[in-house]
């Protein structure tokens, strides 16, 4: 309460401010109980929402919801009172009340100018109105002085005030000696921006032939696909726009025109022939959560999620916090979910501290039922770094090296492997996993010990006592170029050696940038003392013919499939159709001893794309024969 209102408040009697400060305290309390009393009535009040109270004396009584319910005025001779549609509206004795009349939440045409009017009437003296307003999601108010207009008091909206963010404000109104509030800085009533599909627009276009990860920060009128991008970009072309939602079950992208309806807080991938915009006609965006939390909520899943702000305002990620029934879980545990999130540069992926509007970002999640909570609060967040440790390590008990795939202008960056005092050989809170691969760019990975299907975009294991292997697993593709970085940080009685899947041996002796053959889908870094690294080199051959899963499974359009030779020879591998027959063959010929891949784009013999479903893919060499099972999604 500020000093002036204060000063407003002394000019009661003792009884008048009793009656006030209950009041107030409704307002500003929530949900806690309080109660009003004079010599002639005793008022009970409940919760700020829905609560309820009686109050009766011998000549004044009023039953429901306190402070807020149905519109109307209850007086007596020594009191009255108003519950309307937006908030509490106290009224001091001597019968003086105010009134705004319009509702909770309106909405108004995007930049038009809008007159609020706070009706009054009883008491006695001059009347003065004060108006606080802020964008949605601001923290601070601005206050301006309302004019009066007989027995209204009004405040004219300047026209820019009303954006996509939408507009908050309250009231205080005084008459003479006595005061009163029409709603609060904690229960403001809201203006929420009324746009049409040419106002609702992106505000900076999408690069050209660049993908971006995109949302819409609007409740649309009409959310499909169609009605927020086919009527800004044209019609379906692939050639000219490519539009898809990512699902978390299949970690598949669903292309248009089977991506998911547009909605806040979800993002999507986008990306167009020239640079164009795209939006949608609708309103502002305002918590769909109760008044007391006011925050927006969007179920997630295990595994990645395509997320985005859903308002019209920067959001903190480090403010961002998740809901399980009634239970709120304000930090991010490493338990539940991993505490970085991605965007994609058209490039690369890249963290970044903040959710913006008009954009998404890639976040992982790691069990089901949960939600995921924006506050409604503008704010903008810094990259975490390493934390800072009481005692400093000794060098060679954490160092890392960084690990990045480029492939002309396209890269995977951010990769690492190392070593911590606090990490262990299996998957911890440092062993982040690899974001979906962006569509077009190379992609590189970490496969932990008995970890089959998980990549990982970091592993960290425990300081070395002899050495230890990191297993790489990477896209096969053309003029690919693998660097590695900060390579001198290893202790100087360690060597560390790249082994390629064909068998090649590099010795990594500082920083390097290493081409790669394109056919490469796999490589190990072993790290220690040289009887360490001679051993693993010397075992690196597989003992035995293997056939691995393919890898993305399910898969759109593009796969990779691992066989391992533990002696060379010709070898057969082939793709076929759930009636048995062959749809393609990805290798015929000799390859010499060691770990190989092969890649199938979804297509026959012919280059024609086959259809959605169930293949399975064989494979021969020797004496040795398998098979295994695949899903293509489209």
């Amino acid at each position: 309460m500020t000093k002036r209102k204060i000063n407003k408040l002394c000019a009661f009697t003792p009884t008048e401010l009793s009656i006030i400060l209950c009041v107030l305290l409704i307002i500003w309390s929530g949900p806690a109980l309080a109660q009003m009393q004079s010599e002639d009535y005793s008022l009970g009040f409940g919760g700020p929402v829905g609560g309820g109270g009686t109050s009766s004396s011998e000549n004044y009584g009023v039953t429901g919801l306190v402070p807020l319910g149905v519109p109307g005025t209850a007086a007596s001779d020594q009191f009255s009172a108003y519950a309307g549609p937006v908030a509490i509206l106290y009224s001091g004795l001597t019968a003086f009340s105010a009134q705004y009349t319009g509702g909770s939440t309106v909405s108004v045409p995007f930049g038009a100018a809008y007159t609020l009017k706070v009706g009054y009437s009883g008491g006695g003296g001059d009347v003065a109105g004060i108006i606080h307003y802020r964008q949605g999601g601001a923290t601070a108010w601005t206050d301006a002085a309302m004019s009066l207009d007989g027995d209204t008091l009004i405040f004219n909206v300047p026209a820019p005030q009303v954006s996509l963010r939408g507009l908050e404000f309250w009231f205080e109104v005084q008459r003479g000696s006595y005061y009163t509030l029409v709603g609060s800085d904690l229960f403001p009533c809201y203006l929420r921006a009324l746009v049409t599909n040419a106002q609702g627009q992106r505000p900076t276009a999408t690069p050209a032939n660049q993908y971006r990860i995109v949302s819409l920060p609007i409740q649309a009128t009409a959310n499909g696909a169609d009605d927020v991008f086919l009527d800004d970009l044209g019609a379906a072309d692939k050639s000219r726009w490519r539009l898809g939602s990512f699902d978390p079950g299949t970690g598949t992208v669903d292309e248009y025109p089977d991506a998911a309806d547009v909605t806040p807080g979800r993002g999507y991938w986008l990306i167009t022939r020239n640079a164009d915009t795209y939006g949608a006609a609708g309103v502002s965006v305002r918590p769909n959560l109760d008044m007391i939390l006011d925050a927006y909520q969007i179920p997630l899943d295990s595994g990645w999620n395509l997320i985005a702000t859903p308002y019209g305002f920067n959001v903190a990620w480090e403010n961002v916090y998740f809901r399980i029934g009634g239970t709120y879980i304000t930090d991010h545990p490493d338990t539940l979910v991993e505490d970085v999130i991605y965007s994609y540069t058209g490039t690369a992926y890249q963290e970044v501290p903040t959710l913006t509007p008009w954009n998404g970002v890639f976040m992982y999640f790691k069990k089901d039922g949960y939600y995921i909570v924006f506050p409604y609060q503008e704010s903008s967040g810094t990259l975490k770094t390493a934390p800072e440790d009481a005692e400093p390590y000794f060098a060679e008990d954490f160092w890392s090296i960084s690990l990045n795939l480029k492939s002309g202008e396209f890269a995977d960056r951010g990769n690492f492997i190392g070593v911590r005092p606090d990490a262990v050989d299996g998957p911890d809170k440092y062993d982040f996993s690899e974001p979906p691969a962006a569509p077009e760019s190379p992609w590189l990975a970490l496969r932990l010990p008995n970890e089959e299907r998980h990549l990982r975009r970091s592993d960290y294991r425990a300081p070395l006592k002899q050495g230890a292997t990191w297993f790489l697993e990477m896209a096969s593709g053309t003029d690919r170029v693998l660097s590695l970085g900060d390579v001198l940080q290893i202790p100087s009685d360690m060597d560390a050696m790249l082994v390629l899947d064909n068998g090649t041996t590099i010795d990594i002796h500082a920083d390097m940038e290493i081409p790669l053959p394109d056919a490469i889908g796999s490589a190990r870094v072993i790290i220690g003392v040289k009887e360490y690294t001679a051993q693993e080199i010397s075992s690196i051959l597989p003992r035995e013919y293997s056939l691995g899963q393919n890898y993305p499974n399910p898969f759109n359009p593009i796969t990779t499939i691992r066989f391992d030779l533990p002696a060379a020879g010709h070898v057969v591998l082939e793709v076929y159709n759930v009636l048995g027959q062959k749809v393609k063959t990805l290798v015929d010929e000799h390859r010499t001893a060691g770990f190989h891949t092969a890649e199938w784009n979804g297509t026959d013999n012919r280059g024609v794309a086959v259809a959605s479903g169930v293949y399975f893919y064989r494979m021969e060499a020797g004496n040795f024969s398998s098979y295994r099972k695949m899903l293509l999604l489209k």
